[in-house]
């Protein structure tokens, strides 16, 4: 039976706030936080079926970001620096998915170093673009949210994922 891990499914939940949030603190209208949302909600829904082809096709499936932009990550062809037109919605995507470890809490960027490290290792290729792009939002002064939202870190865990357990 395919069955998405409740983890998987916390982390999905709290990167669409975290997107959601960002996106209102740089002062977007109200229909581009929801894309925001959306886009962290589903960018990890096809990883149940742990098939390469498939990684990313929760982007594909929120009809937000162009399968080309899709197909270059994949490639690990585009990174964070290599365009200055990065989509807002996937720089928003990048903050929550590289903020939020893989139980679904939000730690920073420190604490998802260290979950992706336990969960891959230190001599992956994930482990070294998760530290590249972390390395490029914290160039951009996106570490000033990420200590923001620590301090108001009630706020991202909702009682509500009791029902999930």
């Amino acid at each position: 039976d395919l069955i998405m891990n409740i983890n998987l499914l916390k982390h999905c939940c709290t990167c669409g706030v975290i997107a959601y949030k960002l996106l209102k603190e740089f002062g977007y209208p109200e229909d581009m936080c929801r894309k925001g949302y959306l886009l962290g909600y589903l960018h990890d829904c096809m990883k149940p079926f742990e098939v390469d082809e498939l990684r990313n096709h929760g982007l594909l499936l929120s009809g937000l970001i162009d399968g080309e932009i899709i197909e270059l990550i994949e490639k690990h062809e585009i990174m964070l620096e290599s365009n200055e037109n990065y989509p807002t919605l996937l720089i928003a995507l990048k903050f929550a998915d590289y903020t939020v470890n893989s139980k679904g809490e939000f730690v920073g960027f420190d604490g998802r170093l260290v979950d992706v490290e336990e969960r891959y290792g230190l001599d992956t290729t994930t482990y070294r673009d998760t530290l590249h792009d972390i390395t490029w939002l914290r160039s951009r002064g996106y570490d000033v949210f990420e200590k923001k939202f620590l301090e108001e870190i009630d706020v991202f865990y909702d009682t509500n994922y009791a029902h999930l357990n």
